[in-house]
């Protein structure tokens, strides 16, 4: 099975099922200034990671406080969530420590893992232990 193929199958098994839970949710389908409508998935991650713990936030550490960057899914470590609108930030800090977890992952198993980029509508930082 190639990555795209899995990568799919990735997204019908966990990120399709929260299109249809949060549809009708208005913090989750926001219409941009043309009218079309755009999903914040992120809040989708962060409601299930307040429900289950399927999806675990990545923090990278800010001021004491942890910049969510991305998700990953527990069970499947091959797949990386990571919110786009990160990849700049500390000149691309945030990104390049999801690229060292997926680089770390390679070495102990010998899979590739697959980067999922989103992009998040806002910063949410949520305290470190």
């Amino acid at each position: 099975m190639t990555v795209c193929e899995t990568t799919e199958l990735f997204y019908q098994e966990f990120l399709s099922p929260l299109y249809t839970k949060y549809e009708d949710d208005p913090r989750f389908t926001v219409s941009d200034e043309d009218g079309d409508k755009i999903w914040d998935l992120q809040y989708a991650l962060l409601q299930e990671c307040a429900h289950n713990n399927l999806f675990e936030p990545i923090l990278y550490e800010e001021d004491g406080c942890g910049l969510v960057v991305g998700f990953r899914v527990n069970g499947k470590p091959q797949f990386i969530l990571t919110d786009a609108q990160y990849s700049k930030k500390d000149n691309g800090a945030p990104l390049l420590m999801l690229m060292d977890d997926a680089q770390k992952y390679f070495m102990e198993t010998g899979e590739r893992s697959s980067l999922i980029t989103y992009v998040g509508f806002s910063d949410v930082y949520l305290k470190t232990n």
